[in-house]
């Protein structure tokens, strides 16, 4: 799927799929693997909220703990991953601004769901959860 560039892939559900508590190092590679076929600007982070129903037994900090800092990442891709994918493929920033953005986003930043404000034309966008 990652040869499909309108395709991004939400990372949810890590804790599921392991064997072992927080941090749950025993999945860490499955990240890693995600994040290196489609760039960690088409991967976004998932917390599975509300985690008491979705992950009994993990909190919503130790979701973040894992991505913000457990699961080897270096910082730019940890920028992305956590806040500079969704913030390009939903609009989350005022026309022009970029500043929120990881500074190597550079002309990968723009509207990649939905219509564009000024035309309403747009690409489809799919946003697909690994495990």
């Amino acid at each position: 799927m990652a040869r499909y560039p309108n395709t991004y892939a939400k990372l949810t559900f890590l804790t599921l799929a392991s064997s072992e508590g927080f941090p749950f190092r025993d999945v860490h590679w499955m990240v890693r693997d995600i994040v290196n076929a489609f760039g960690p600007e088409r991967c976004l982070f998932g917390c599975n909220f509300p985690t008491q129903q979705y992950c009994p037994g993990v909190t919503y900090s130790q979701m973040v703990e894992t991505f913000a800092s457990a699961i080897e990442l270096s910082s730019q891709e940890r920028e992305w991953i956590l806040g500079g994918t969704a913030q390009g493929l939903w609009c989350w920033v005022p026309s022009g601004d970029h500043s929120g953005f990881p500074s190597s986003a550079g002309s990968l930043v723009s509207c990649r769901a939905g219509a564009a404000p000024e035309t309403g034309d747009g690409p489809d966008v799919t946003v697909t959860t690994f495990v």
